[in-house]
């Protein structure tokens, strides 16, 4: 999943994981790789007694919990939300960050991010809510990005970022991938079994759903980031440029076998998406 630059240092923070109940490691104060759309300020691993509170502060960058064990809780302006093992909680720019401990101990890793897009790069994973589900921690790319840090270099920043991304993807997939049982999967699944069959559309997907149509589009959407119509024009699209690329079929076969009506409008769809003709495109 990931690489390790430099294995007996992060032997060296492993041990140190082990023997500290609170590890962190922070970037440099002056970034060597200032302008990384995703910039790592810091990070760490806390494991902490029933007794221990931090005290309300204001902040200005976001920063991810991932629950490994126990359980703890945050306040958010309005109420405490708690933590619990395999979810995450997240603190945006401008909130006052106070925790407290609920169990005997509480342990959890932690990220921040503190380039002025960070907070919608985040949005960009589908992390809208405050806390989620997102399966068991991956302490080994917290301690990836501690080792990264304790570089100080351009190169280090730089995979730090790296690791920020995959730690996002992690705590986004089950949030975007919604469950097999759900309207959006099903309809999902009905189209990558249907699209090659120009007669095949929307409307017949509500009709076996049996669902209506603004439904359905707003589940789609929410799940999977576009509409029906257009996730089904995109795996046309993309069957008609491989067709184009790897056989000699006529123009307008490879659009009826692809699932387009129209031949005119498989090529406009060709053009928009590259530029080109799809016979200029088979030449290129």
């Amino acid at each position: 999943m990931f690489v390790v630059a430099d294995r007996k240092v992060v032997a060296n923070l492993a041990f140190m994981l082990r023997e500290q109940k609170r590890l962190v490691v922070y970037r440099s104060a002056t970034p060597a790789a200032p302008v990384l759309p995703l910039r790592v300020r810091s990070v760490g691993r806390y494991e902490l007694d029933r007794d221990w509170v931090e005290e309300p502060r204001q902040k200005w960058f976001v920063e991810l919990f991932w629950g490994i064990s126990g359980r703890g809780e945050f306040y958010t302006g309005e109420d405490w939300v708690t933590l619990e093992p395999e979810w995450i909680f997240l603190y945006r720019p401008g909130d006052h960050h106070w925790l407290r401990v609920l169990t005997e101990s509480w342990r959890y890793c932690w990220v921040t991010f503190d380039h002025a897009s960070a907070e919608e790069w985040i949005n960009g994973f589908g992390l809208h809510e405050r806390t989620c589900r997102a399966g068991a921690c991956p302490e080994a790319l917290f301690l990836e990005i501690a080792e990264a840090l304790h570089r100080s270099t351009v190169q280090g920043e730089i995979h730090a970022a790296n690791i920020g991304h995959q730690i996002l993807a992690e705590a986004s997939v089950q949030v975007t991938h919604p469950p097999a049982d759900s309207i959006a999967s099903r309809a999902k699944a009905i189209i990558d079994k249907h699209f090659m069959d120009p007669q095949f559309g929307v409307a017949a997907l509500s009709d076996e759903l049996a669902i209506h149509r603004s439904t359905l589009f707003r589940q789609f959407a929410a799940a999977h980031g576009l509409n029906p119509s257009s996730y089904l024009q995109n795996l046309r699209l993309q069957r008609g440029l491989n067709l184009l690329r790897e056989t000699v079929t006529p123009i307008q076969e490879i659009a009826l076998t692809a699932g387009f009506t129209d031949p005119n409008y498989f090529a406009r769809a060709v053009r928009d998406a590259t530029g080109m003709s799809p016979r200029a495109l088979r030449r290129s």
